[in-house]
């Protein structure tokens, strides 16, 4: 079943109004904020702790590398395929509806916060 996009989806990505230089600055990074996203994510959810050169570990691996490199792409680019964007996120979120995982942000199983850190920051301690 295909769900339909919010009424309120906006008709650009809204990472479209920043600076492209941002999303230039970040490009080289993204091999390792998708490596660092992953750990987190499997410190948050321990059911995500596959092995790295599992199936399961390496589809997380490209999901995540995917999905920051869209949301790079976007940045700064009006004329980004933002359809396509959501797209990615429905089939991520139907994914996870599929295998019964709550979509509630607020799960009291995981601690949803996740820490930002620009290149040069040091790991800041929760």
């Amino acid at each position: 079943m295909r769900l339909q996009a919010p009424l309120s989806m906006p008709e650009r990505p809204p990472m479209a109004r920043l600076d492209p230089e941002v999303g230039a600055s970040v490009r080289p990074f993204i091999t390792a904020a998708s490596e660092e996203m992953m750990q987190e994510i499997q410190e948050m959810a321990p059911e995500y702790a596959w092995p790295p050169g599992s199936e399961p570990g390496r589809r997380m691996a490209r999901t995540l590398s995917r999905t920051a490199g869209s949301f790079i792409d976007a940045t700064g680019n009006p004329e980004a395929p933002w359809a396509e964007i959501a797209r990615l996120y429905e089939e991520i979120g139907a994914s996870e509806a599929r295998k019964h995982h709550s979509m509630d942000a607020g799960d009291a199983r995981h601690d949803h916060r996740v820490p930002v850190r620009l290149p040069g920051d040091h790991k800041r301690s929760r």
